[in-house]
């Protein structure tokens, strides 16, 4: 396994503490600036069917987000705006990330960051529901400082609690 600087690790370890804090408090106009203008922000829906010969491993049909940083600004609007039902009054949040991975790349000031997140939603004090999953990220050191350039988001469950419309 490649070797990242500690210093390095430890600066994407609160890099990415400070996004999940930033998501919790619904800082989403904050939380846009760490974005990249080029990102992917990409959510497959998991498929589970019998594997065999003819079908080795289990693709993504379709995603549930395939988001550039446009539409992920759509989204944020909608949600900040009081129009969508199911964000007023907002719901809270608490997103634990865990597991977290770096491996440089062959680009300087590029690294490939895996983590495992766990994100607890309680709307209007009556629906609770969990999301567990993993991430795959490419994080981009700039002069503002860190930058997701990609993000893959894949939950560990495929029946989903509800609709979702919040950020992993």
């Amino acid at each position: 396994m490649p070797t990242t600087p500690i210093e390095t690790e430890l600066d994407i370890q609160r890099f990415l503490a400070w996004e999940a804090k930033l998501l919790d408090e619904n800082r989403l106009d904050e939380w846009l600036e760490l974005l990249a203008d080029d990102i992917r922000y990409f959510m497959p829906v998991r498929e589970t069917v019998p594997l065999g010969p003819e079908r080795p491993s289990s693709p993504a049909t379709f995603a549930l987000f395939d988001d550039d940083k446009s539409s992920i600004r759509l989204r944020t609007r909608r949600i900040l705006s009081n129009v969508a039902p199911t964000e007023s009054p907002p719901p809270i949040t608490q997103r634990l990330i865990t597991n977290i991975l770096t491996e440089p790349t062959a680009s300087a000031g590029e690294y490939r960051v895996s983590s495992n997140f766990i994100v607890h939603i309680e709307r209007r004090g009556r629906h609770v529901s969990m999301f567990v999953g993993k991430r795959d990220d490419l994080l981009r050191r700039t002069e503002q400082g860190w930058q997701i350039a990609t993000r893959r988001v894949t939950l560990a469950q495929t029946v989903l609690p509800m609709t979702i419309s919040i950020f992993f």
